[in-house]
């Protein structure tokens, strides 16, 4: 239910309204046909790079909510994908460090995927960081992801154990984390920016 929430979220902040938007530009357009051709033709432009923006917003959605290329090509290049379109998107800057990753167990690289997915969209929704580092390593039998970024940071005793926890992410990332046996440490200060350890077993829970 909590991802149904953020899902709904983020379409309502993002294709809903420019949607919305486009709508008001057609509306626009409209008088401008008769009297003012060219201006009508460069309304007409701009409504079309809106919708091919639209377009890629929900293919993103939907790739996010179901990442064939786990299947098609293995956990390595869907996180490699994943962070290339996240890097063409925003304007920080990305440093990434992953290694040759090996999951034989479908649904535990299914969950480490979603972790990953839900710690870079934290920073991209809250931490107004300008730098991020993605570190993905193999070793003794556990994947260790470590996420670091320069941005606002917060409070994590009292996000966590706040009974009116509204930080959904966190709590995503908690629980699917546990469900893989795994352990995980958040270290962050306000105005700080934010570290988050995450050890997993190859062989996750489930």
């Amino acid at each position: 239910e909590i991802e149904r929430k953020r899902i709904a979220q983020e379409l309502h902040d993002t294709s809903l309204q420019n949607l919305a938007h486009t709508i008001q530009e057609i509306e626009l357009t409209k008088l401008y046909m008769d009297h003012d051709t060219i201006r009508a033709k460069l309304e007409l432009n701009n409504i079309s790079i809106n919708l091919k923006n639209i377009i890629d917003d929900i293919r993103q959605t939907i790739f996010n909510l179901c990442p064939m290329t786990l299947d098609d090509l293995g956990f390595n290049n869907a996180i490699e994908r994943y962070l290339d379109g996240i890097k063409r998107q925003n304007n920080f800057n990305m440093i990434t460090n992953i290694d040759v990753i090996s999951i034989d167990y479908s649904d535990t690289a299914l969950n480490i995927y979603r972790i990953i997915q839900e710690c870079i969209s934290n920073i991209i929704y809250h931490a107004k960081a300008n730098n991020i580092s993605i570190d993905i390593n193999q070793t003794n039998n556990y994947i260790i992801i470590i996420i670091k970024d320069d941005g606002i940071g917060f409070n994590v005793d009292m996000v966590m154990n706040s009974e009116k926890n509204n930080h959904f992410g966190l709590l995503i990332i908690k629980e699917r984390i546990e469900l893989l046996n795994g352990t995980y440490n958040i270290i962050s200060k306000e105005q700080e920016g934010t570290k988050i350890n995450i050890k997993i077993p190859c062989k996750g829970g489930l």
